[in-house]
């Protein structure tokens, strides 16, 4: 099936904030007798899913980060018992904890999903020995498919990292970015324009980017306006902002840039 794909790719969403990655690490308990009363609710539609063949043409692997069983069921729960999640057809479940700690971080757990190896806390792209592991999106590649990787922080922090680099720390952030540039990836659209210019080892990876042939933009008024070829967008110097101060529609906006980009007819 893998053969037919012709994009893979990979959207990363932080939907409460873009340092939810971190904070969770000194979060403190909340007033757990406070009850959270729905006020303003959406219609869910419905969507006929009339597919030709069983075979889909391209996969966008979408990642809300943090979100597990409990935080979707928060949603329906908000959103009076129903969320466009009910279009999906099948569902399936992961097991991404860590390695070595029974809550994973956004290193491991990323690392789970794109490769379905779990490792310790902090790690990218490699195993609980420190072995790089092949993720989806690097073996798409090698079929000759197209990819992406579009994310609503910095490009290289944990979660999209790990469908890139292959790092011992997910704090390696100037070698993370460097990892771009050891792959073939059509399109990728995030925050982290500091890791990829003005960096301590003299580097300027936006010029080398430009070098293998990126268009390297760094606003999506720009972004919107490419048709094809291969697409780095540095959209703020570390995370975007998170909603509603970013708006919704960039996301939008970000999924046909990347469809159009990989040279594909995308489906969702």
């Amino acid at each position: 099936m893998l053969k037919k794909l012709k994009l893979i790719t990979i959207f990363l969403v932080f939907g409460i904030t873009v340092f939810a990655q971190d904070q969770y690490l000194t979060a403190k308990s909340e007033d757990t007798e406070k009850t959270y009363i729905s006020k303003d609710t959406y219609k869910v539609k419905e969507f006929p899913q009339n597919f030709n063949t069983e075979k889909p043409k391209n996969i966008i692997l979408l990642i809300g980060d943090g979100m597990g069983v409990s935080q979707v069921f928060a949603g329906l729960t908000a959103n009076k018992g129903h969320l466009f999640l009910d279009n999906f057809k099948y569902i399936g479940f992961s097991k991404t904890q860590s390695a070595d700690n029974y809550i994973t971080d956004s290193a491991a757990g990323g690392t789970a999903l794109s490769s379905g190896v779990k490792t310790y806390n902090g790690a990218i792209g490699v195993d609980a020995n420190g072995q790089t592991v092949p993720n989806i999106r690097e073996l798409a590649e090698l079929k000759g498919l197209k990819t992406g990787l579009v994310s609503t922080s910095a490009i290289n922090h944990a979660t999209p990292a790990s469908f890139i680099a292959h790092q011992s720390s997910r704090g390696n952030y100037d070698e993370i970015a460097a990892d771009f540039l050891k792959t073939n990836i059509d399109v990728f659209i995030g925050g982290g324009q500091k890791f990829f210019e003005g960096r301590k080892d003299g580097r300027n990876l936006s010029q080398e980017l430009k070098d293998k042939g990126y268009q390297v933009l760094y606003t999506m008024d720009e972004i919107s306006k490419v048709k094809s070829g291969k697409l780095a967008g540095l959209t703020a110097q570390e995370h975007n902002p998170p909603m509603p101060d970013r708006g919704e529609p960039v996301i939008g906006v970000w999924r046909s840039r990347a469809r159009r980009c990989a040279g594909a007819r995308g489906t969702g």
